[in-house]
């Protein structure tokens, strides 16, 4: 073989050679394209999964958020509402008539009812009519007080019994409600309806039983109440609190058919519409559901029932919204997986056929995975995160902590709080930051030292550390209010039991004096321009100023002749008696304490220097807090002004002049801000 031929072997063999060595690097490019893309395609699903969950999360907080506030206020006025009906359904004076009344003859009813003889002293049912007259005149007045919208007592046979003239007989609904509640013995309501005027209203039915008998004694007729909703309605369903408007709250009533009700909000209006369900299932789970204010779409909601009322409180949101940024984070993180896939395979096509391509590959895909595994710990963390040399010197911050310090406070602010937890060894600590627009924020923070982690027993030195810091503020403000929630309905609820407590039927004096006071005092907060922490110490001191009466003998409060010097001493003891009773009880607002119990003992304008002996020693208003001077002197204006067994009360105008001659007594500014209350509002006020 000549050296021609044998140069023309060797360069086809050469040939051969390159194009299959670029067919096998062609071929492993596509195979590791396909099986990149797979193992891509598998994470990208996992991500949106992970990403939809997340959202789905957050958003059921939400909405279980807004429901836990929004059941504690119907919670609230379903009480509130119990409460006045069964105050009117077991006062005496009406079981007494009804359990007279069933006692007649037939013909003797209707003639009582009718009203023939109220004028006819010599017909022996007249006191009977007159009584009747009597009692629908003070079931009036109750609606009027009440803000009701009527109400009437029914028998069985839903015939009006106690009700204004010519009241006509219940209507089918009512009577169902009648029947319904005579097999329940026990309160019911009916499904909301709405007015002519376009005003919500839902109705009420309570057994009235026999006189000195129990719940389980016989049933002498149906008080039938008539409430306004729309001012409730606008408080259950407000969503101030819930930024996002796309959260829609409602209320679900089921009207035992198949045609149910949804009341919710257009533009702060209430309103009413029916919707198609044959059975209301649970609603207590996040879940997605058929949207009951948008027909024919589905939301993902949350609700809670209220099994008396009949009533589900629902909070959803509308699915093609999620979906919608379901379809935007789809498309997001497909595009960058195929991108991703592009280019890995590029990469590792090129450089499969060498070492250097070998050892570039590997280190490109080390820096890759840890670049992956930071964003992804960055971004399901959502904290800061910082690593301080020698607790003085930040060398490496992620995005979220620098956005952190720009916006709230400084690095000397952080080194300064990391410094301290490192001292004491306090790993994991809350911390309030300082704003620079005076706004304060609380951090969790969690200082990880470089010796607890390698081991090392030398802790004299100051060590390099990582510091993960996360703005709690949100939840802490939340948690917070929350409980001042709660605490305003206990104390609300204590003070009711107090003052029916301390009333008798006869003496009502001092149901809605604490109310009284405490308008009083609020409108004085205006007046004197006085700060929150005072405003909200003056409010759970008034609402608790007569608890100490609980300690007085019953008989001298109801008394109403002139006290001894001993009986006096003992009635003047009660502040000091709410002071031992309240001294235990731990009062916030925004991480202060507010002297409450000091405030109601002061009030009374003395304090006790025996308590054996009944000493006493009087206050000047130098001496006392200054809640305590606006509360004494409001708490004297209420009593000058309301109703006593022994006398009748002053006028506004007479009770400023009072005050106002009686210098020394009572705090200057404190007189001059009840002096310039207009009269019309002060009267308003005690008429409340």
């Amino acid at each position: 073989m000549s050296d021609l031929q044998t140069r023309e072997k060797a360069k086809n063999t050469m040939e051969v050679k390159y194009h299959t060595a670029k067919k096998v690097i062609l071929i492993t490019a596509l195979l590791i394209f396909i099986i990149a893309g797979m193992g891509i395609s598998i994470f990208c699903r996992t991500h949106l999964r992970l990403a939809e969950q997340e959202m789905l999360n957050e958003q059921r907080e939400v909405e279980q958020a807004w429901i836990s506030g929004a059941a504690e206020a119907v919670h609230a006025w379903e009480s509130k509402i119990k409460d006045q009906i069964r105050h009117v359904s077991r006062a005496e004076a009406f079981q007494l008539f009804l359990t007279d009344f069933t006692r007649l003859s037939p013909e003797e009813r209707q003639t009582v009812i009718s009203q023939e003889v109220i004028d006819n002293d010599e017909h022996p049912l007249q006191s009977v009519t007159m009584e009747l007259d009597y009692l629908a005149g003070l079931l009036k007045d109750t609606v009027n007080i009440r803000g009701w919208q009527s109400a009437a007592i029914y028998d069985l046979n839903a015939l009006p019994l106690i009700a204004p003239k010519e009241t006509p007989a219940a209507t089918d609904d009512i009577a169902a409600l009648i029947r319904e509640a005579a097999a329940q013995r026990h309160t019911i309501f009916s499904p909301i309806s709405m007015s002519a005027e376009g005003n919500l209203a839902v109705t009420a039915v309570e057994p009235m039983y026999q006189a000195l008998s129990n719940e389980s004694g016989a049933i002498m007729g149906y008080l039938v109440v008539s409430l306004p909703l729309d001012e409730p309605i606008r408080i259950f369903l407000s969503s101030s609190k819930v930024k996002d408007r796309t959260f829609l709250p409602g209320l679900l009533v089921d009207t035992r058919t198949a045609d149910k009700q949804v009341v919710h909000l257009e533009n702060g209006q209430p309103v009413l519409h029916s919707h198609s369900m044959e059975k209301i299932g649970s609603m207590t789970a996040f879940a997605r559901r058929p949207s009951l204010i948008t027909p024919k779409h589905d939301a993902w909601s949350v609700g809670e029932k209220f099994p008396e009322l009949g009533w589900h409180l629902f909070m959803e949101k509308s699915t093609a919204i999620t979906d919608q940024w379901k379809h935007a984070q789809k498309r997001k993180i497909y595009t960058l997986g195929i991108l991703g896939d592009l280019g890995i395979a590029l990469l590792l096509g090129l450089i499969c056929g060498g070492t250097i391509g070998n050892h570039f590959r590997k280190l490109y895909t080390t820096i890759n995975d840890q670049k992956q595994v930071l964003e992804s710990v960055n971004s399901s963390i959502k904290a800061g995160i910082a690593l301080i040399k020698g607790g003085k010197t930040l060398t490496m911050s992620n995005p979220a902590f620098d956005a952190f310090v720009n916006k709230y406070s400084s690095q000397a602010d952080i080194l300064k709080h990391v410094n301290e937890a490192m001292a004491t060894e306090k790993h994991s600590s809350e911390v309030w930051i300082d704003a620079p627009n005076g706004e304060e924020r609380l951090l969790q923070m969690d200082v990880f030292p470089f010796h607890s982690l390698y081991g090392s027993k030398d802790k004299s030195s100051p060590s390099d550390c990582v510091a993960i810091f996360k703005d709690i503020t949100d939840d802490f403000m939340r948690k917070a209010e929350e409980e001042r929630q709660r605490q305003l309905s206990c104390v609300a609820g204590l003070v009711h039991c107090i003052e029916c407590a301390l009333d008798g039927p006869e003496n009502n004096y001092l149901q809605g004096r604490s109310r009284h006071l405490e308008m009083l005092a609020q409108r004085l907060v205006q007046e004197m321009n006085l700060d929150e922490k005072s405003a909200e110490t003056l409010r759970l001191a008034s609402m608790l100023s007569q608890i100490g009466k609980l300690f007085v003998p019953r008989e001298l409060m109801l008394s109403s002749r002139v006290f001894t010097d001993e009986e006096r001493r003992t009635v003047r003891m009660a502040p000091y008696y709410a002071h031992q009773f309240l001294e235990g009880i731990r009062f916030t607002y925004n991480r202060s304490e507010l002297p409450v119990a000091d405030v109601v003992y002061q009030m009374g304008g003395h304090v006790v220097l025996d308590s054996a002996a009944m000493d006493l020693k009087p206050l000047t208003p130098d001496e006392m807090l200054p809640e305590a001077r606006i509360l004494f002197a409001a708490n004297v204006f209420c009593a000058m002004t309301g109703q006593r067994a022994h006398r009748t009360p002053m006028t506004v105008a007479e009770a400023k002049q009072r005050m106002a001659s009686e210098s020394g007594t009572f705090a200057e500014d404190v007189v001059r801000a009840i002096v310039a209350i207009p009269d019309e509002e002060l009267q308003k006020i005690m008429e409340s």
